[in-house]
This record gives structure tokens, C-alpha cells and sequence, in this order.
């Protein structure tokens, strides 16, 4: 609600959550878990300001995470980030974009083995953007994005990466009804070293090249159904390298009838294009890997409108990620870890079921259900075989916020 596009100048918001876990600690199902409950205190501002087809926007938000009995668990995330764009009569256009964010790092527990506290992540971002079109029926369109990721407390098993990323696209539109564009997408970047005492696992370098080519089709306002495919080639770099395939393809669609019930289905494959030894975003969680990977993932969510204050919001979300890895530290010497690759695999099913209650114009007050389960093997520590690491646990989260934002903007 704070970054509404509909609101100019400034806007503050802010929001008190409960959240109560019956597995915060991500422990096995064979062994006792401690639930627990957190507050989550929230705000945010933003402010958007437009000149004619120029438009400047900024926000932020500052959360404070505390749990009642694990202290450990205790965090601050934010998220701040600026976008300046740029139009001119000409239909040409520009754009340049900063974001930064800190979180918890998910993983299969929470809690660093070594330090005992919750592992966090700083991801930063700058883009810029430069597009150009022709009686709005075609244009082209350039960009480049830089990232980097920092864990607070890095593991062999969790380094950071700095990666650098560029698209030049060919889009276009027929009737105002079919839309298709076609990308080549060009990526490199560096997994850092990271100390694994007595040895370092050395820096991953990597670099992709994939075309995508993606078609959609919108008859109607909220309706469209797309489809995407791709193809390249990637290289990483270490000890020793490796060349791998690209392919990947997905279909979407959006359904929303005159009815009070609207409809979102995805699906996708992808192959070798996640991880070069960067990472695959799990609905903003992080997960870094060495080593191509497979991903499948299919979700399906279903939305009901019960009248105008109530919404009622059902959803399901699968994946599944296969890959190898290889490990070829040295330390004195010796080798840590094989440099044969070791094949992983990590699944996640995730089921939710929210209502949310559109109070007063400046309250909004929602409730949910979450369970969460998680398994797979060889996918936490790189010292580990198919047999010794494995992956799992299962929690289920309750959680309440009520929103407080007042009509600031105009």
C-alpha cells in the first residue's frame, strides 16, 4: 500500500504482525521441534514524484523481528531503493535503479552451527535501462544490472557472489492483444572464496549466454496467457572447467472472469542456467550453490472476492532442483572435499491459505496459514555423500498483521 503507483509525494505506513512457528529451528520431523511466536513491527515510506513523463520514486522499510523464546532468531531486515525514468516525445526512454536489502538467509536450519546466530544476507543492485520505440508497435531495449550478495556470516556452503548482467531486447505488440519478445542475455560473475579452516574453497568464475523468446496473449484486462523459451550456454571456472547446455521453458497463465474468482498457473523448467555459482531465488529467499542446477517449479493460486472488503487468497507452490556439485579446495597440499561431482537434489512444497479484511480506507488487516516442507540430499554440505547429508524438516506458521496507512499523497 505504501508503494502505490496511484499516490504522488509522500506516503508512510505502518504494519504490526504476530507470527507464531511450530518449527522455527528447521529441525528433522524424528526430532522434537520448539514452536515459537515473534512480533514483527514494520515501516515503511515512499515517495513518488511525477513531471509530465518523467517520474522519480523512492521507498524503504524497516522491519524489527523478535521471538519469544529464541533470541537467536532475533533480526532487522530492510529494504531501501530508488528509480529515476526518463521519456521523451521521441519514444525514447531511460531508466536507473538502486535497491538494497538485508535478510535472514534461509536454509535448512536457521541458527549458523558455528556462531549460533541467524544467518543474514545484504544483496545491492544498480541498474540502468534505455529503450526506444517506434509508433509504439515495436521497440528495443537495453539494460544491464549489477549485483552483489554478502553473507554476514559466510560458510563454504554459503559464499557471496558479485555478478554482472545485460539483456538487449526486441519486443513488440500486435492489435494490442499478442506481445512477443526476443532477449539475448549475457551474465558473468565471481563466487567469492571463502575460508573453510584449514583450507579455502577457491573463487567460482562463470559466464552464461542465453536467448529467451517469449510470446503472450492478452484478450482482456487480467487475462493473459504466456509463453517463454530459452537456449544458450554456460561455463564455470575453477580448479578446472566445465561447459554446460542452457535450456529452459515456461508457460503462464492469468484468468480473471467477471466472476468474484480469478485463477494465476505457472509453470517452468530450466536447465543449467541456475546456479552458476550465483544463486536461485526462492520467493526472496537465497539459496547459493557451486555448480549448474536443474529447476522445475509449478504454482497455482486462487483468489476470491467477497464483495469488496474481503479477498480470500489460496495457493500452492512445488520445486524441485537437481544438480551437481564439486569441491577442490587445497590446503597443504591436500585436497578437501572430490573433485568428482556429486549430484543433489532439494524439493519444496509450500501451501498457504490467507483472508484479508479491508477495514477502514487507511486499514487493511489480513490473516494466514502456511506449511512448508522441505527434503532432499547431498544440498548442505559439501563434505557429504548421498547417504550422510540429507535434507529435512517441515514447519507450519500462523501469521496475523493488521496495516495502518494514512492518505498522505495526493
Amino acid at each position: 500500500m505504501a508503494n502505490s503507483p496511484e499516490l504522488v509525494g509522500p506516503s508512510v505506513a505502518l504494519e504490526q504482525a504476530w507470527l507464531h512457528e511450530r518449527n522455527p529451528l528447521r529441525v528433522r520431523p524424528d526430532l522434537p521441534a520448539a514452536p515459537d511466536s515473534a512480533s514483527i513491527t514494520s515501516l515503511d515510506l515512499s515517495y513518488r514524484q511525477p513531471w509530465g513523463a518523467q517520474q522519480l520514486q523512492a521507498y524503504g522499510r524497516l522491519s524489527g523481528v523478535r521471538y519469544s523464546n529464541q533470541a537467536a532468531l532475533n533480526h532487522e531486515p530492510y529494504r531501501v531503493g530508488a528509480r529515476w525514468e526518463l521519456q521523451s516525445a521521441q519514444q525514447l526512454g531511460a531508466s536507473v535503479s538502486w535497491h538494497r536489502q538485508q535478510e535472514a538467509l534461509e536454509g535448512p536450519v536457521r541458527l549458523d552451527p558455528q556462531t549460533a546466530q541467524r544467518r543474514q544476507q545484504t544483496l545491492e543492485q544498480l541498474g540502468g535501462a534505455l529503450q526506444w520505440g517506434t509508433q509504439r508497435r515495436w521497440s528495443l531495449l537495453a539494460d544491464a544490472q549489477h549485483d552483489r550478495l554478502q553473507p554476514s556470516h559466510p560458510q563454504v556452503w554459503w559464499p557471496g557472489y558479485e555478478q554482472l548482467t545485460g539483456r538487449l531486447r526486441v519486443q513488440g505488440d500486435i492489435a494490442q492483444q499478442v506481445f512477443w519478445s526476443l532477449t539475448r542475455r549475457q551474465q558473468e560473475g565471481t563466487q567469492a572464496a571463502v575460508d573453510a579452516a584449514p583450507a579455502v574453497v577457491p573463487a567460482v568464475d562463470y559466464r552464461l549466454g542465453v536467448w529467451d523468446l517469449e510470446w503472450s496473449w492478452r484478450p482482456k484486462p487480467g487475462q493473459a496467457l504466456s509463453l517463454r523459451g530459452s537456449t544458450g550456454q554456460g561455463r564455470r571456472q575453477s580448479q578446472g572447467s566445465s561447459v554446460s547446455d542452457i535450456q529452459g521453458a515456461s508457460a503462464e497463465v492469468h484468468w480473471r472472469p467477471t466472476t468474484p474468482i480469478s485463477l494465476q498457473a505457472f509453470v517452468s523448467s530450466d536447465k543449467g542456467q541456475q546456479v552458476w555459482g550465483t544463486q536461485a531465488l526462492v520467493e526472496g529467499e537465497g539459496i547459493v550453490l557451486q555448480g549448474a542446477s536443474d529447476v522445475r517449479q509449478a504454482r497455482l493460486a486462487l483468489r476470491w472476492e467477497l464483495g469488496r472488503r474481503w479477498h480470500v487468497l489460496l495457493s500452492r507452490q512445488l520445486m524441485e532442483r537437481m544438480g551437481e556439485q564439486s569441491w577442490t579446495a587445497h590446503a597443504d597440499g591436500k585436497a578437501l572435499g572430490s573433485s568428482t561431482p556429486v549430484r543433489w537434489q532439494d524439493r519444496l512444497d509450500r501451501r498457504s491459505l490467507g483472508i484479508t479484511w479491508q477495514a477502514h480506507r487507511t486499514v487493511l488487516a489480513q490473516c494466514a496459514i502456511k506449511r512448508e516442507s522441505r527434503n532432499g540430499f547431498g544440498a548442505t554440505d559439501p563434505m557429504g555423500t548421498p547417504g550422510s547429508s540429507t535434507l529435512e524438516w517441515s514447519d507450519r506458521q500462523w501469521l496475523c498483521s493488521v496495516r495502518w496507512q494514512p492518505v498522505m499523497g495526493r
